[in-house]
């Protein structure tokens, strides 16, 4: 975009204005046409087809020093759900942090809400249970995008359900294994042939 203005609605609430001229032939007698897109800084989506706990934390100086990230607000995002981020201040970094059922808080996410960004980093969650295998997800980074100007969309390259009704049997890496009905079931199997690239 030519121009990024934030905007403060209230103490509270905040959106970003993004502004694109586009060039014309008759820019003189017509002016240079533009759009103005007014979105909330951030928002994260859920591409999983279970349930996903997130939250926000600050990434100040206390980060650096290496004491515990301060939670500024926390919740969980339903299957393909999407939220909207309105009350982080312009020009600070912040972090995010996931969690799944059975699985420990993940690393901290830095975001920098000013700063344009296209890639995609894995994520990885550490298993509670002890012998347990840890989940990789993918963490997608789209600046200026329709739905926020950075829009953070976490998912998995495939996640097997069995939903025939019947037992389901797969082999991989030679090793037979039974699908469950229950979504959370092959998580780890999941989790494991991507880290081996199968």
């Amino acid at each position: 975009p030519d121009v990024t203005v934030p905007l403060a609605l209230s103490d509270t609430t905040l959106v970003v204005a993004t502004c694109w001229r586009y060039p014309v032939r008759m820019a003189l007698q017509t002016g240079m046409p533009g759009t103005i897109l007014i979105q909330p800084p951030l928002a994260l989506q859920n591409l999983l087809p279970i349930a996903l706990e997130w939250r926000i934390v600050t990434t100040g100086k206390e980060a650096r020093a290496g004491a515990p990230l301060e939670s500024v607000t926390a919740s969980e995002l339903a299957p393909e759900g999407i939220i909207d981020f309105h009350h982080l201040q312009w020009g600070a970094r912040w972090g995010v942090q996931l969690r799944l059922p059975g699985y420990d808080w993940s690393a901290t996410v830095y975001i920098d809400v000013n700063a344009p960004s296209e890639r995609t980093q894995t994520v990885r969650l550490r298993p509670t249970t002890s012998g347990a295998k840890a989940l990789r997800v993918q963490l997608r980074h789209r600046a200026t995008c329709a739905c926020s100007r950075h829009l953070l969309q976490v998912y998995v390259s495939y996640w097997l359900v069995n939903g025939s009704g019947l037992t389901l049997q797969f082999k991989r890496r030679k090793q037979l294994t039974v699908a469950a009905d229950d979504p959370h079931a092959l998580r780890n199997a999941r989790a494991e042939g991507e880290r081996t690239g199968e």
